[in-house]
């Protein structure tokens, strides 16, 4: 469960909460830290990577990205495993 190319593609699926343009076929970009860095003018993954995270909208970013939504998923069959054995 981890992003199709890159973490940074997961924010291009959901580029407008970002305050960037939207971008078609997310998934596809090869070197979306070039493409946000294009668009923001700077980027560098050890400065902003989590400021960016915490910003992004986790619903659309679900929605255009398919390897996110595989990556919600996982997650959640994982906490949802974690609380079934924390009650046994």
């Amino acid at each position: 469960m981890l992003a199709n190319r890159e973490y940074e593609g997961w924010f291009l699926a959901a580029s407008e909460s970002l305050g960037m343009p939207p971008c078609e076929n997310p998934e596809a970009i090869r070197e979306a830290k070039g493409w946000i860095k294009r668009e923001r003018g700077t980027y560098s993954p050890t400065v902003d990577q989590a400021s960016l995270t915490t910003k992004f909208d986790l619903t659309v970013a679900r929605e255009r990205a398919d390897s996110f939504d595989k990556f919600c998923r996982e997650v959640q069959t994982l906490l949802q495993f974690h609380r079934q054995n924390a009650i046994e």
